[in-house]
């Protein structure tokens, strides 16, 4: 009875610990100067109906029953029906838009997931094609864009070491890797990088999102733990086996595929791909990164960085190489490099 009590008791304070955080998201938001008022006006409006309608289409033909019964799961619902895409509508939009305006803009996303981010760059008048290595995701994503009344984009369920063969006679002004490399074999991220590079128009911008940053202390997007980004691949796959994440979903790491998983689940990127991929990073042009960007248009964004233990962590990291952007040193790499156009 007591375990109960105290579990219900943390749930109560997990809840109500998410709300706070919620809310001072919404403030931050409404100070943010770069959503500005037309691209507010895009939004396309999520009627109540519509949102339930997806719902259930997503707790009947995506995942499992025992997962949407679960903890995360019942947070997960949400998130995917319409969490996430307002969240990269005030979180993505306004700093791909300063890159470059997205109405018009021809955009390739390399891991759309289940469509939040392509549909807010579409209602923006992007002209977008995405593509995911999930069938069942790439399913979802359409069905977001019915539900939610615009025309669907081209979508393709595929590896992004095959673009260069399905997509050899295009080009796109943004190239965005969102949340996907880390889930790359390092001979996929490679291939695709360099494939990514190639497609770009004269001055088109490729995009790496929401990148766990290999440099950072915590890992907390595979293993929710310390000092994991690390490890050596061999290390981390037995260190994994003692994780509540791991244990909430087990795989076979004696097996033949054990190192594809730990792939697939996620490991941290860093400038040292990049630079293996296209070159020396002094030779790229890199754009503002996203957290600057932020900080630069919004006090309360700034703020909240200073205050925050991330700064002085990121500073450490770049005593070590001043040379290199502060983008490359943040917890997630959310950057931005331009391609130079012919002299």
């Amino acid at each position: 009875m007591h375990n109960s009590d105290s579990g219900s008791a943390r749930a109560v304070r997990g809840s109500a610990k998410q709300r706070l955080k919620e809310a001072a998201r919404r403030v931050i938001w409404r100070a943010d100067r770069a959503t500005t008022g037309d691209l507010r006006r895009r939004f396309v409006t999520l009627d109540p109906a519509s949102v339930d309608r997806f719902r259930s289409h997503l707790l009947s033909s995506w995942s499992t029953p025992e997962f949407w019964n679960s903890d995360v799961g019942r947070h997960d619902i949400d998130e995917h029906a319409i969490g996430r895409l307002i969240y990269d509508r005030h979180e993505y939009v306004p700093w791909l838009n300063s890159l470059r305006p997205l109405d018009g803009s021809r955009v390739l996303e390399i891991g759309c997931g289940t469509g939040s981010s392509i549909f807010a760059m579409a209602e923006q008048g992007s002209k977008v094609t995405g593509l995911d290595v999930m069938p069942d995701s790439v399913a979802v994503a359409r069905a977001r864009f019915k539900f939610f009344g615009l025309d669907e984009p081209a979508l393709y369920d595929m590896n992004a070491t095959e673009i260069d063969t399905h997509f050899d006679h295009q080009s796109f002004d943004l190239v965005i890797f969102f949340a996907s490399l880390e889930h790359m074999t390092h001979a996929e991220r490679m291939r695709s990088l360099r494939a990514a590079w190639q497609l770009l128009a004269e001055d088109g911008i490729l995009c790496i999102i929401e990148a766990p940053n290999r440099l950072w202390i915590f890992d907390d997007h595979t293993a929710d733990l310390p000092f994991f980004h690390w490890l050596p691949d061999e290390i981390a796959l037995e260190y994994l086996k003692r994780t509540p994440r791991y244990q909430a979903s087990p795989f076979d790491i004696a097996s033949d595929g054990a190192q594809l998983e730990l792939s697939r689940r996620g490991r941290g990127v860093s400038y040292h791909d990049i630079e293996m991929a296209l070159g020396p990073i002094a030779d790229l042009d890199f754009m503002v990164d996203r957290q600057t960007f932020q900080m630069q248009q919004n006090p309360l964004r700034w703020l909240h960085y200073r205050q925050s233990g991330n700064h002085r962590y990121t500073n450490m990291l770049r005593k070590q190489r001043p040379d290199l952007p502060f983008g490359l040193f943040t917890s997630y790499l959310n950057i931005a490099m331009r391609k130079k156009g012919s002299a």
